[in-house]
């Protein structure tokens, strides 16, 4: 028996030297799937027990010990293996994410989303420098400062968009419809990102409430415009949520509470369902107004949550096209050097357990907006030709100005009918772009390049605004 026992061992012995020497005859290279064969064969064969997670443990710790500059870059590839809202953040990184989380940042005023790997411009922010330079919705944010930023995380590319105040940033776009790439120099600017804006149209009968992203302000923000809302006697409401990219959950609850009736309005589901959070809305409010919420498919995230639970409590009507898709959260957590992590840690649902995530919120009105030329659009006026239009022409006329200037992003101030500082300002940089004398006034020549450089411009006809007034009135 024991000579057997010697015989089954020497063979055990020789067949496995026979097994590693015919790979060494095919010059096995030591790729990754080389390195799991052998550790997946010491962990079926090792006689005192260890798995394939503890082998790799040893290995990377080992690792890190003796090359602690790795450390960043092994915790990179383990959050990249992670659904594509986890990521590592570097110290630079996490500056900037903290920065765009409370609203206030240093940079050139875009908000930004990545889509497949490319850096996309969801919205340039009011009165910052990337609205002033021209920068739009839509554009493909290619390079900063010569360096191309194609495949690259948001995280990364914000943070080197932004830098310190009055420095100057080389920002490549690409644009539809445009070939080649247009290169814009910014100077960065420290500002306060406000998140709301709001007026009253259809002759003081409808609000107007365009919610840019939800920050730690955004609650006040909106219950400050609703204070003017309700002064004036609104009762009728848009909500524009298109293009936002979500943001602060603890916004987004403040923000539902005051538009939706008593009951549940938002559910979080984590890993341990011991830990799930349901909100809920404690007071009716809704048949305060009358809401038509509007969305596209770059509302995402906390903005997807509220027009989700809105269409849910049958709190508004939801016009535009179907959403991004975005139904998970994150934490954000600090690490003492300065870096930091985004883990999703929990996906979400709307007031009645309807899911978001990979499907996105559908609205009651599929409506697609259209381009078509200046000169082709309903709503736009056409030039009052007149020796000059300054302050004390007619409304009319220079609301056509404006609204010519403020489509080249030249003026960015309010379209409104009034020849101000602003409007003299706008006409002075349109001057000096094309070459005219730079007066601030507005002669028969200044407006005949103005008509000249806008009639063949493509315009948006907003027909989604069109059908939520439709639904209002």
């Amino acid at each position: 028996m024991k000579k057997i026992a010697a015989l089954l061992l020497a063979f055990t012995i020789l067949f496995s030297t026979a097994v590693f020497a015919e790979e060494t005859e095919k010059d096995y290279a030591f790729t990754v799937e080389y390195m799991d064969m052998i550790m997946e064969f010491i962990a079926e064969n090792y006689k005192f027990g260890v798995t394939e997670g503890q082998l790799y443990e040893t290995v990377v710790k080992k690792m890190l010990d003796e090359n602690p500059e790795l450390f960043e870059e092994i915790l990179k590839t383990a959050f990249g293996s992670l659904d594509k809202n986890s990521e590592f953040l570097n110290y630079e990184e996490m500056q900037d994410l903290m920065g765009s989380i409370e609203a206030s940042v240093c940079g050139i005023g875009v908000n930004v989303q990545e889509r497949g790997g490319e850096i996309v411009v969801v919205s340039p922010i009011e009165n910052s420098p990337a609205k002033k330079a021209g920068i739009l919705s839509g554009d493909v944010i290619v390079s900063v400062d010569d360096e191309d930023i194609t495949g690259k995380s948001l995280a990364y590319a914000q943070s080197i968009i932004t830098g310190d105040k009055g420095t100057e940033v080389k920002i490549g776009i690409h644009r539809a419809g445009q070939e080649g790439i247009i290169y814009f120099t910014i100077i960065r600017d420290k500002f306060e990102q406000k998140t709301v804006a709001g007026s009253i149209v259809e002759d003081g009968k409808i609000g107007y409430l365009a919610i840019s992203s939800f920050s730690t302000h955004t609650a006040s923000e909106v219950k400050e415009q609703m204070e003017y809302f309700d002064k004036a006697g609104i009762k009728k409401l848009i909500i524009d949520l298109r293009n936002n990219p979500g943001g602060d959950k603890d916004a987004l609850i403040e923000i539902l509470r005051m538009f939706t009736p008593k009951g549940p309005i938002f559910n979080i589901e984590f890993k341990d369902s011991k830990q799930n959070e349901k909100y809920y809305n404690n007071k009716d409010n809704s048949k305060k107004y009358k809401i038509v919420v509007l969305v596209n498919e770059y509302s995402a995230s906390a903005a997807e949550a509220f027009a989700g639970t809105m269409k849910d409590t049958k709190s508004a009507q939801i016009v535009g096209t179907t959403t991004y898709g975005k139904g998970t959260v994150q934490t954000v957590n600090g690490l003492l050097t300065g870096a930091g992590f985004r883990l999703t840690i929990a996906t979400y649902t709307t007031a009645k357990g309807t899911p978001v995530d990979g499907i996105g919120v559908i609205p009651d009105f599929e409506i697609k907006n259209k381009k078509c030329l200046l000169s082709q659009h309903p709503e736009v006026k056409d030039i009052e030709f007149s020796a000059e239009i300054n302050e004390n022409s007619s409304e009319e006329s220079i609301y056509t100005i404006e609204q010519r200037l403020n489509l080249l992003n030249i003026y960015t101030g309010q379209v409104d009918g009034v020849f101000d500082n602003d409007t003299r300002a706008a006409v002075k940089l349109f001057q000096e772009t094309y070459s005219h004398e730079v007066t601030g006034k507005m002669d028969i020549m200044t407006q005949v390049d103005l008509h000249n450089a806008t009639r063949n411009m493509e315009v948006l006809i907003d027909s989604q605004y069109n059908k939520a007034i439709e639904l209002l009135k």
